[in-house]
């Protein structure tokens, strides 16, 4: 038997650049809001049907979310910093509780989890907060296939690359906060916004593809490439900026515009292997998708170790959500 359910379909971005133009900056997501529950195989229909990751947000209750993540491959994933935020905040635009000032919800692949979303509806804002997260950090296990697979599949030659110290920059290293990126410092600016090339990953199959490539990177979920930034000019603020490209493993398209996971992974490995003298920063500002036309930027905040062996991290994740579209759709579904 079969049921029709109206779905409001949101399309927005997040991360978006405070400078970037309606339509250019930040991450695309498209968010689901069904009016009653739909069965897992209804979600994935209607992921496949997205350019970009989605969300489908049921809620219990108008403050408490339980979030399903997917990819446009259909695959449902276990988090998704941006989709979260912008769950999270279009959710509450939609709820009977004027001037909410937070969410909070459960990944539905995470049901032990709770997060928290704070929302700045005045500045079109929301903040992500992550308490005792786990933070793995470990050396890729094989660094000459690694090196193979930048100078293959995205043209980075050995000159490009930043020395692997324990005084400079993290590389070459598998970072999680929640899924793993491998950490490649690039030593020139320059070269990652220009001399980068943007892999193949759908020209035909068998391991020449980039995705099988990828088994260079272990279990990581991509390539998370970074520069340094000069900082602000106030010190006061503690804060330190960085500009990076994803490509990532398996998601179905070449780059990512903003990567929440990888900001905080990269935010957290630099925070832990900080040679600058006195306190390390505890804000970090990454720039992501300048070489895509889509100018976005992460904010991790308050960023602080929680033991002394550096294996639980709190922290947040701060950005502008845009909203570009909204309509309702009806969905047929099999009960």
């Amino acid at each position: 038997m079969s049921r029709k359910v109206l779905v409001e379909r949101v399309t927005a971005r997040v991360f978006s650049h405070p400078s970037a133009s309606v339509g250019g900056g930040g991450n695309p997501v498209t968010v689901f809001l069904p009016h009653s529950s739909l069965t897992d195989s209804c979600c994935e229909s209607l992921a496949k049907g997205c350019d970009w990751e989605s969300v489908v947000v049921d809620s219990p209750h108008p403050n408490k979310q339980q979030m399903a993540f997917y990819m446009p491959s259909g695959l449902q994933v276990s988090f998704c910093a941006h989709a979260a935020l912008g769950g999270a905040m279009i959710a509450a635009a939609k709820s009977s509780i004027a001037e909410q000032s937070s969410v909070s919800f459960t990944p539905k692949m995470l049901p032990n989890e709770m997060h928290r979303v704070n929302l700045f509806p005045s500045e079109n804002e929301a903040s992500l907060m992550m308490e005792n997260a786990t933070f793995e950090d470990s050396p890729v296990s094989h660094a000459p296939s690694l090196v193979r697979l930048l100078r293959e599949h995205l043209g980075v030659s050995g000159s490009m690359l930043g020395k692997n110290h324990p005084a400079l920059p993290p590389t070459f290293r598998n970072s999680s906060v929640v899924r793993s990126k491998t950490l490649v410092h690039i030593d020139s600016l320059e070269d990652l916004r220009e001399k980068i090339k943007v892999p193949k990953v759908k020209s035909g199959g068998g391991r020449n593809t980039f995705e099988a490539a990828c088994g260079a990177i272990d279990d990581s979920t991509g390539l998370y490439l970074y520069s340094h930034l000069q900082d602000d000019g106030d010190s006061s603020t503690s804060s330190s900026s960085w500009e990076a490209r994803q490509f990532p493993r398996a998601s179905g398209y070449p780059e990512d515009p903003a990567t929440g996971i990888a900001a905080a992974a990269l935010a957290a490995s630099l925070t832990k292997q900080y040679a600058g003298g006195g306190i390390p920063p505890t804000h970090y500002n990454i720039y992501q998708g300048m070489s895509m036309d889509r100018p976005s930027l992460i904010q991790v905040v308050d960023l602080k170790f929680q033991n002394e062996e550096k294996t639980l991290v709190s922290f947040g994740l701060k950005g502008k959500v845009e909203i570009d579209d909204t309509e309702t759709i009806e969905v047929e579904q099999d009960d």
